[in-house]
C-alpha cells in the first residue's frame, strides 16, 4: 500500500511539474462579443520549445513550436517585459502564430495572427476558467 501511495504521489508531482505554463484565454474583439473564442495555451517543456493550444469544443489541440523571444521593455531594477512567439502547426504546416508578452508572471498581452486570413485576434486571460491543469469551460 505504501508503494502504491508513493507511486501515485510521484505521478501527480511529475505531471504538475512537467507542464511549464498553462493559461486560459478569451477573445476580446468585438466581432466575437456574442460568442467569445476560448482557448487553453500550454507550454510543456522547460525550454519553452514545444506546446499546444486547444480551443473550447475541440477534441485535440494544435502543436506549437517556439519561434522568437525578444525583450519589449527593460527598466533598471524591474522585471523586463518579454514577448514570446509560437508557430501553430496544423497538418505539418505553419498556419498562424501566437504572441505572448509577460512581465514576470503577469500577462501583458496575448494574440493570434492567422497567416491565411492575415488577421489578428486579441485575447485576455480568463481567470474564471483556469485551474491548475486545464481550462474549465
Amino acid at each position: 500500500m505504501k508503494n502504491f501511495i508513493f507511486l501515485m504521489l510521484f505521478v501527480v508531482a511529475n505531471n504538475a511539474f512537467s507542464q511549464k505554463l498553462h493559461l486560459c484565454f478569451k477573445s476580446t474583439d468585438s466581432a466575437y462579443a456574442e460568442d467569445p473564442i476560448q482557448l487553453s495555451f500550454n507550454v510543456i517543456d522547460k525550454d519553452w520549445a514545444n506546446g499546444f493550444v486547444q480551443y473550447k469544443g475541440q477534441k485535440d489541440g494544435f502543436l506549437l513550436s517556439f519561434s522568437v523571444e525578444k525583450t519589449i521593455e527593460k527598466i533598471e531594477g524591474e522585471v523586463p517585459q518579454i514577448e514570446y512567439s509560437f508557430n501553430e502547426i496544423k497538418n505539418g504546416k505553419t498556419t498562424g502564430k501566437y504572441f505572448l508578452s509577460l512581465k514576470g508572471p503577469k500577462v501583458m498581452y496575448f494574440y493570434y495572427y492567422d497567416k491565411q486570413r492575415k488577421s489578428r485576434i486579441n485575447f485576455a486571460q480568463d481567470y474564471s476558467s483556469e485551474n491548475q491543469c486545464s481550462c474549465e469551460w
